[in-house]
């Protein structure tokens, strides 16, 4: 136990020291991340989407960011073929009940004899896939999220930056109204300078209260203007993330459902019965195998994404680059903050550090509250007291807890309890994906509000649309071949037609599987919950509602663009600029001493006579657990 904790500490120690280049990650951050030309840099852009944005992004700045960030090209190699690995078992989720649907009810039709027996299986197969394929989800995330961690550096997303808090389509409504604003106020500022000589200058038009009032507005409606399009391409980047850790499977997605309508033709030849089950069986399994590859390709992809995405959107800088970047201004290494950048990727180490540390917090939290709920700190039977190192009459198991977590927190893994929970799960955890840490992941997951999100996911890829996606698919074949007495009896021009229409209602729901699960992030990071009903709705028709604000958003930022980069509306918003400095440099109007006092509250003058003031503090009370 000791040496494993040594050699986790050791590395952990490294981790933490890993070198970044912060004045190349200045360097990309100023070239490739502003949307428009800036005086500052004198770049010509005019980039009004995500697809934009990172289309300007090569392999080679790809690289490079990677070796700001600290790896090498070893690490980077590594970090590619574990994220592919950790995603082929994605789609064990919904392989038993593709099994049912795919393998067993043709294989009931034959059993049978009766084709409404093995229709019938199908349609309550179909029923019951959202839950079912759901309650698996969250333990196959989170065996490939260790596969993943385990297997070499993570990409963290900054997800103070990029996230799905916003609804796409609210947002290409709001960004359409931000521009009207902005139109609205830049007409109200240039009617009031209009109104005043040209050769005024900005000290002149000081003096003028409805100037001054109509340039704080421009600029207020600029900077909002510009923020919500900020906000609108990154939540376009969050959307193709997803798309882009789903694109590859929905080749198997779509041919499931028209590969087994077309092999029941061959009950129609003078072959065995038994044939025709056996290839719908063989043709799904190879679909499914062909659906695992995929996913690790989808993976690799999604985890691309995630680096470039914190390359055009993280926060990894200093307050003072931060206002250097919203000016617009290059930036150099000091304004990059170390700890920050170095943040962006995780190592096996630190991952499974943060893991363990995540779980203990938890159960401290559960046992603080049951202590606080039980009302009465007396001790319990079993239960030590060390009231000596002043720690009341909390169980000893408490205390050594709360000193595990600070031990973890501050990367001490020597000085842990060798006989604790910490020391125990990070030991089981160091060498093997499935662990104890990895069963604790799993439990963590099964929450009421998660299990209704991953089911509300499914049912908006089911119904996508309504009449599309995986439900209506899977059955239509087996409704209309038992209505006519099983496939023998279908005419074969129907069955392909009929192949090729489930085909077509499969593509349009495997092709907006990022749909549904941007809708099921935004439920869990939107503040409030959206509710499961709005998710289901909004994963059932996300599809069209998606594709009407990438056209309508899309329309409203290149018009931003236009409208910023205008050589007239640029100089109003200089002189607005202006404005606002010069009447913000003006003097202030200085408190008296007793005005101060009448201002800081709660306090008082001492004396009548005394230039002192006492400040009366009132107690802190205790705050309530979260």
């Amino acid at each position: 136990m000791s040496a494993t904790l040594q050699r986790l500490h050791t590395q952990l120690q490294q981790d933490k020291q890993r070198p970044v280049d912060k004045d190349l990650a200045a360097q990309l951050i100023s070239t490739l991340r502003p949307l428009r030309s800036s005086d500052a840099t004198g770049a010509p852009r005019s980039l009004a989407t995500s697809a934009e944005l990172t289309a300007q992004v090569s392999e080679q700045d790809v690289m490079r960011w990677y070796q700001a960030q600290g790896l090498q090209e070893s690490d980077v190699h590594t970090l590619r073929r574990t994220a592919l690995l950790s995603g082929m078992p994605n789609p064990s989720g919904s392989f038993l009940n593709n099994a049912m649907q795919y393998i067993a009810s043709p294989w009931i039709n034959y059993a049978t004899g009766n084709p409404w027996a093995g229709a019938s299986f199908g349609f309550a197969t179909a029923a019951i896939a959202a839950p079912m394929n759901a309650a698996q989800q969250s333990a196959v995330v989170s065996l490939c999220e260790s596969i993943r961690e385990h297997g070499g550096h993570v990409i963290v997303p900054d997800k103070s930056q990029i996230n799905d808090k916003q609804w796409l389509p609210d947002l290409a409504i709001k960004l359409s109204e931000k521009l009207a604003d902005f139109s609205k106020c830049y007409d109200d500022f240039s009617a009031a300078v209009n109104k005043h000589s040209a050769n005024d200058d900005a000290g002149a038009l000081t003096n003028d209260a409805e100037v001054v009032q109509a340039a704080q507005a421009l600029m207020h409606a600029e900077s909002a203007l510009q923020k919500t399009q900020g906000d609108f391409v990154m939540t376009q980047g969050a959307h193709d993330r997803q798309w882009l850790g789903n694109r590859w499977q929905s080749i198997p997605r779509t041919l499931r459902s028209p590969l087994s309508s077309a092999l029941g033709l061959i009950s129609k030849t003078p072959a065995i019965r038994a044939l025709s089950p056996s290839a719908q069986a063989v043709a799904s399994l190879v679909v499914t195998g062909m659906q695992h590859v995929a996913a690790g390709f989808d993976e690799r992809a999604k985890q691309e994404a995630n680096n470039t995405l914190n390359l055009l959107h993280a926060d990894v800088f200093t307050p003072e680059g931060k206002q250097k970047l919203e000016r617009g201004e290059p930036l150099g290494g000091q304004d990059i903050d170390e700890g920050k950048l170095r943040k962006l990727i995780q190592s096996p180490t630190q991952a499974l550090v943060k893991r363990v540390t995540s779980g203990l917090t938890a159960v401290h939290k559960e046992i603080s509250q049951a202590r606080q709920s039980a009302g009465s700190t007396s001790t319990e039977a079993g239960h030590e007291v060390d009231l000596e190192l002043g720690h009341g009459n909390k169980p000893v198991a408490l205390v050594e807890l709360e000193k595990d977590l600070d031990c973890l927190r501050e990367g001490r893994l020597t000085d842990l309890a060798h006989d604790g929970a910490a020391a125990r799960l990070l030991a089981g955890s160091a060498t093997s994906v499935i662990s104890e840490q990895l069963v604790r992941d799993i439990a963590a997951k099964y929450t009421m509000r998660e299990f209704s999100a991953q089911t509300a996911q499914r049912l908006g890829q089911a119904f996508h649309l309504g009449v599309f996606g995986s439900a209506a698919s899977s059955v239509i074949g087996k409704l209309t071949s038992a209505a006519q007495g099983g496939t023998r009896n279908v005419p074969t021009p129907q069955v392909l037609g009929v192949a090729a229409l489930s085909g077509a209602m499969a593509a349009v729901g495997a092709l907006n599987q990022h749909v549904a699960i941007s809708v099921k992030n935004n439920r869990r990071e939107a503040s409030p919950d959206i509710g499961l009903g709005k998710q289901i709705t909004r994963g059932i028709m996300g599809g069209a509602q998606e594709a009407m604000a990438q056209h309508s958003g899309t329309r409203t930022s290149k018009a931003i663009n236009a409208k910023l980069g205008d050589a007239d509306v640029h100089a109003m918003l200089q002189k607005a600029r202006e404005v606002c400095q010069t009447h913000g440099a003006g003097p202030s109007n200085p408190l008296t001493l007793d005005e101060a006092v009448q201002q800081l509250r709660p306090g008082q003058r001492a004396t009548s006579h005394s230039g002192e003031i006492t400040v009366q503090i009132e107690e802190d009370k205790p705050t309530p657990p979260a």
